[in-house]
């Protein structure tokens, strides 16, 4: 595989295609399955589909857990053994079923048995939509980045946590970071995506788990602007996307080393 490239194509194929324990972090965001909701027109279902062309966006439960669960499968091949997964899921409160996916993919995942959580990172919005329709409901402003780290690496997966003294007795005492992430929803839209990942999210992601100063949007946006930031690090990397003129970026993985 050639280093610091964009591979377009899914991101299953590009893993296949490398080295086993080879890279420090993975970083993505998979579609959240939400075109199954009944909330959606004819028209705006077709829509939501268009953007994912080669992808069935409207799963069963059980079929977008068995696919998660491949990916993850070659997740922990090709991560190293101190390395994590910084995975960006959310959830919806539209219908039962959208408000449950979320915990039992995650539970899924820790049942495969080789990652367990090791950290949740809230993402707080700048913006929401207010929840004006439901009177129980409330508007969320928040998602989730699930942190997850090999089991057998719980203790001792790599972060960046400044060490700023020893104890008298020792202890090693680290900077304080809290477990959330203040980011812009969003780096705006394109041609192909209303709403390209954020790259603040990534590059606070990066400076906690991955290489300092090292930086990332996963979903494209434009090949160049792709390679911007990594163009400006001293990071190797591998980034894997779908795109076309009528597809956004299916399943995006950074990978970093």
């Amino acid at each position: 595989m050639e280093w610091n490239k964009i591979y377009n194509e899914d991101c299953i194929d590009t893993m296949r295609r490398m080295d086993a324990e080879s890279v420090n972090v993975i970083l993505t965001s998979p579609p959240y399955n939400k075109s199954r909701s009944a909330s959606y027109s004819e028209e705006s279902l077709a829509t939501r589909q268009g953007h994912y062309k080669d992808f069935n966006d409207a799963r069963s439960n059980e079929e977008y857990i068995a696919w998660t669960l491949e990916r993850f499968e070659e997740f922990g091949r090709i991560l190293k053994d101190d390395g994590v997964v910084c995975y960006n899921l959310s959830y919806s409160t539209d219908e039962t079923w959208m408000a449950e996916l979320m915990w039992l993919v995650v539970a899924e995942v820790i049942k495969q048995g080789i990652f367990t959580i090791a950290d949740v990172i809230v993402w707080r919005k700048k913006t929401a939509t207010p929840n004006n329709v439901s009177p129980n409901k409330m508007t969320r402003i928040c998602e989730f980045v699930f942190v997850f780290c090999k089991r057998e690496s719980f203790d001792t997966f790599h972060g960046n946590k400044k060490l700023i003294s020893i104890s008298k007795k020792g202890q090693n005492i680290y900077d304080n970071y809290y477990n959330i992430i203040e980011a812009e929803n969003n780096d705006g839209a394109c041609e192909i995506h209303k709403a390209t990942y954020s790259t603040s999210l990534c590059f606070q992601l990066l400076d906690r788990y991955g290489v300092t100063g090292g930086g990332v949007s996963c979903t494209i946006r434009s090949w160049e602007q792709e390679l911007q930031p990594w163009q400006q690090s001293n990071i190797r990397w591998i980034s894997s996307a779908r795109k076309s003129p009528q597809n956004t970026a299916i399943m995006p993985i950074t990978a970093l080393a």
